[in-house]
């Protein structure tokens, strides 16, 4: 970005999007508690399985297992999350990204925050996710950037966000 021009941006988010989002959060951000869990609840579903034979409780911490192992949550999140928020989703954002922040606007939605507001920035095979709180995020899809307009945005995140991640694979 040269001379302090803006990066103007319009996209629509899908579900696919968010879900696909939610999974790079999850993945930047998942700790080894979620790993133990799931594997703790799928040894206590075999042994389950050993002692008592096939059941529901061992199919029940099994599925449990799998499901924290595999983010279940995160699909069922995301839609719990697009349905939540639909009406926005339906709507074209135009997003301006400066050196002073990010504005975002819908027909319903008028939003600035200034890039301290941030805590990091996610980038994944598909999306920039700008994290502002636990939980709390916002993604710019890269479908709706050129290739220039990527270069210059992750240009600009590494200058204002120190903690920047790429699961870029």
């Amino acid at each position: 970005m040269d001379g302090g021009q803006a990066i103007n941006v319009k996209y629509r988010i899908t579900f696919s999007g968010l879900n696909e989002s939610m999974f790079a959060y999850t993945r930047a951000n998942r700790s080894i508690m979620d790993i133990i869990v799931g594997v703790l609840a799928i040894a206590l579903a075999f042994l389950q399985f050993y002692v008592s034979g096939l059941n529901s409780l061992g199919f029940g911490l099994l599925a449990i297992g799998f499901f924290i192992l595999f983010r279940g949550y995160v699909f069922v999140a995301s839609f719990l999350l697009y349905r939540r928020y639909r009406d926005i989703y339906k709507e074209n954002f135009e997003v301006t990204i400066d050196e002073e922040g990010i504005h975002a606007k819908t027909g319903t939605l008028d939003a600035t925050r200034s890039w301290e507001g941030y805590q990091m920035v996610i980038e994944s095979d598909k999306s920039f996710i700008f994290v502002y709180a636990k939980m709390g995020f916002f993604a710019i899809p890269k479908e709706a950037l050129n290739s220039q307009t990527e270069k210059e945005l992750r240009g600009l995140i590494r200058n204002k966000i120190a903690n920047f991640r790429s699961l870029v694979s």
